[in-house]
């Protein structure tokens, strides 16, 4: 292989310092990019997942109510990786 081809394959398969491959990096810059263009506000919001997903089975004195429907929201926050 020549030495043209191996510095374009590890160029293609770079990662930065943070683990992130860079086409992915590039996908997101150009998404968050064609966002900020078509809205006039972006607004963040910094989610408390820790609790959001709270158990909702309470205390023997005090037992909670529809705790099956709260673990199925619960699996659902988590499995979306918020």
């Amino acid at each position: 292989m020549s030495q043209a081809k191996q510095a374009a394959g590890s160029r293609a398969s770079a990662v930065d310092a943070h683990g992130i491959d860079r086409n992915i990096l590039s996908c997101y810059q150009r998404l968050e990019s064609s966002i900020i263009r078509e809205n006039g506000l972006v607004a963040v919001e910094r989610l408390k997942v820790a609790n959001m997903t709270r158990s909702a089975k309470g205390t023997e004195d005090e037992p909670g109510s529809q705790v099956a429907q709260k673990a199925r929201l619960n699996r659902g926050i988590l499995s979306q990786n918020w």
